[in-house]
């Protein structure tokens, strides 16, 4: 369940989120879905680290990999949004489970407004991304993070509106992690005076096998 609290052009509103991830030594697979009001995303990520990119040191590692992300939006009344990126990625993890994590990419989004689609048709732009992002995995089972970042699973704006993310989740021994996120967007940071445009807070639980 995710709540948002905003003042740009989409609706204040409970959304309802739902990911399934497959994770692996060297890859991790994510399908994403999120319905809110009138709108619905939808999201694939992939991401791969190759063997030759990893280096181990005594329980310590350094990977270096690739992804890539489509994320598609359906504005019931206004709009279709496609998004397609693709990215470096980074990983360090140290002995005490210390991970610091980052990614650098660049994409296209293509959108069609409803109203005047016979007119334009798609409108193409570029899109770039940055990710940082630190966490600390607990022996108990515990998880937090922080995150700065210019993307999320479903929103990909054109221009830098950096995203800060805090969070926690915790791991119990039947493998259901309840979790939660608060996230601020800043509009307009680098070029005039900038504001909060969204606060997002995001409750749920996972459950792994």
């Amino acid at each position: 369940m995710v709540i948002f609290a905003e003042r740009g052009i989409k609706r204040d509103t409970i959304a309802y989120a739902s990911e399934l991830q497959a994770k692996g030594s060297n890859y991790t697979g994510t399908l994403g879905f999120q319905a809110y009001s009138d709108i619905i995303d939808f999201s694939v990520t992939a991401e791969f680290y190759p063997n030759f990119c990893t280096w181990e040191f005594s329980k310590r590692y350094i990977k270096l990999g690739f992804g890539g992300i489509y994320h598609f939006q359906n504005q019931v009344s206004l709009a279709y949004e496609n998004d397609f990126m693709v990215k470096t990625i980074f990983s360090i993890v140290s002995k005490k489970n210390l991970i610091f994590e980052g990614d650098m990419g660049f994409g296209v989004k293509g959108s069609r407004i409803k109203a005047i689609e016979n007119e334009t048709g798609w409108i193409y732009d570029a899109i770039a991304d940055t990710t940082f992002s630190l966490r600390k995995i607990f022996d108990c089972g515990a998880d937090v993070f922080i995150r700065a970042s210019s993307y999320d699973l479903y929103q990909f704006p054109t221009f830098i509106s950096p995203i800060y993310t805090v969070g926690g989740a915790y791991k119990f021994k039947t493998n259901f992690r309840p979790y939660c996120e608060i996230s601020a967007r800043m509009c307009d940071m680098f070029v005039t005076a900038p504001y909060l445009d969204r606060l997002q807070f995001k409750l749920g639980v996972g459950y792994s096998f």
